[in-house]
């Protein structure tokens, strides 16, 4: 008997050392993936030539609801409040062929004025630009001649629509 509570009161300490290199792991490949994708050109079709300082990038994969993911009234807000401060934007979603139907068709509702929709057949936009699949991964800013300066969901996190107003201002 003592036995098996010496096993029950290891459990929850090997849980936790195991949860621990998890978290770890993830976390360094996380670390690993931001710096890898800071700075980075994005190759576009040719189809997609923006003339603004600035391209805001919204990859919708088919993980979950389409609408659920790409939260469209809430990128026409913010893309509108953007552009009144005067800043020189353009915002491409990037979306996988299995909803790009349904993204399409959502986008263009919401968005009355030019908004690029790119269907990632194949998933050879993602792969060719190496995205990782978190979703953290799935929305940045791009600055004209610099690369990738912001990643991340200016919609869902509040720091990094901050971040993303310093870096335009």
């Amino acid at each position: 008997m003592s036995s098996n509570i010496k096993g029950i009161s290891c459990l929850p300490l090997a849980l936790l050392c195991i949860s621990s290199l998890f978290y770890s792991c993830n976390r360094n490949g996380i670390a690993a993936n931001l710096k890898e994708m800071y700075g980075k050109e994005i190759i576009f079709p040719d189809s997609f030539n923006s003339g603004h300082d600035y391209v805001m990038v919204h990859y919708i994969d088919s993980s979950n609801c389409t609408s659920c993911k790409l939260k469209a009234e809430h990128w026409k807000s913010l893309f509108d409040e953007i552009r009144k401060e005067g800043i020189s934007i353009d915002m491409i979603f990037v979306s996988h062929p299995k909803i790009y139907d349904d993204a399409k068709k959502i986008i263009f509702n919401v968005f009355p004025d030019s908004i690029s929709v790119l269907n990632d057949l194949n998933n050879n936009w993602r792969s060719t630009n190496d995205i990782p699949p978190n979703d953290i991964f799935h929305s940045f800013l791009i600055k004209k001649g610099y690369g990738i300066i912001v990643i991340g969901n200016p919609i869902t996190n509040e720091k990094i629509k901050q971040l993303m107003y310093d870096h335009m201002k």
